[in-house]
């Protein structure tokens, strides 16, 4: 073995390309994970935010009118120590990350946060994006289902995607410009229902709508490799 070692340090015929030590953190997308009490920066977005000099972080909500089922929150660090709409950012002595704390609020705020820190493990890492517009960095907040209603009676009508549910079961994924009175037409068709799950869908146009939908439907797809029991078709993907 050792001879094959001195013969391939000889030969000047293979093209090697030594590989330069980097950062683990540095070469990582940079995320948020959403826990019970608290949002974790990692290490490799506080590096990308340079937040070493900041001691709080401002969370913002901005509906983007492009994307109608989607919502960005921006995190927008503060050298501010105290203040209404400043959360405290504690800093692991490791160096691994970052943690915003005090945001039990934020979550009645953002009914879509809420769901995703309700949601699997998996799903409670978001990626940030760059905003060229502001230059601060934002997860996306989709359309995730994050209101309820059992009472059919109560159903609001606005336009809305929406799951129908029975025994914990998905039974049917759509959308409609007037929720309540779909949910009377499913009845009608005798699909089971004990409560339904909506996005509210008010501040999208049609198109957006759809689109929305074909996306709920092919990420159901993609987990479970059907669609669920009371559709027929993956709904409709509109064309840019």
């Amino acid at each position: 073995m050792s001879d094959d070692l001195k013969l391939v340090n000889k030969i000047d015929s293979f093209d090697f390309v030594d590989i330069e030590k980097q950062s683990g953190f540095s070469r990582k997308e940079p995320t948020v994970t959403i826990r019970d009490m608290a949002i974790y920066i990692s290490c490799s977005a506080v590096i990308k935010m340079d937040l070493k000099d900041y001691k709080t972080m401002r969370l913002s909500l901005r509906e983007t009118k492009d994307e109608g089922h989607i919502d960005r929150l921006y995190f927008r660090p503060s050298k501010e120590s105290s203040g209404k709409t400043n959360y405290l950012m504690h800093f692991d002595p490791r160096g691994i990350g970052v943690t915003v704390s005090g945001i039990k609020s934020v979550f009645e705020q953002i009914p879509k946060l809420k769901k995703i820190r309700e949601g699997r493990f998996n799903d409670r890492r978001q990626f940030l994006k760059l905003c060229e517009k502001t230059g601060l960095y934002y997860c996306q907040l989709k359309s995730n289902f994050e209101n309820k209603v059992i009472n059919l009676d109560l159903t609001p009508e606005m336009p809305a995607v929406y799951k129908i549910m029975y025994r914990g079961t998905i039974q049917n994924i759509g959308e409609t410009n007037n929720l309540k009175r779909r949910l009377k037409e499913k009845e009608i068709e005798e699909i089971p229902i004990d409560h339904v799950e909506y996005s509210d869908m008010s501040h999208a146009n049609d198109e957006q709508r759809k689109d929305c939908e074909w996306e709920l439907l092919e990420d159901y797809k993609k987990e479970f490799y059907h669609y669920p029991p009371h559709n027929k078709q993956g709904g409709r993907k509109l064309k840019n």
